[in-house]
């Protein structure tokens, strides 16, 4: 009997305490974000979008669309 009068208090403190574990882990996942780009990334694509143009004469798309796998 004596103690279920404590069971309230104990699981408040649980509660609070898992609650604060938890902003922990979000603060700290926040905190450790890497944001560094490695440097193959930066020369391969840069910062600018390149536009590729294929040009094909019409008889050579024909070909390749007949003898498509």
């Amino acid at each position: 009997m004596i103690a279920s009068k404590f069971v309230a208090r104990i699981t408040a403190v649980v509660v609070l305490v898992s609650l604060l574990a938890c902003g922990l882990i979000v603060y700290a996942a926040n905190t450790f974000v890497i944001d560094d780009v490695p440097e193959y990334q930066e020369k391969l694509f840069g910062d600018e979008v390149l536009a590729v143009d294929i040009r094909i004469p019409a008889e050579e798309w024909s070909a390749m669309m007949d003898n498509a796998q």
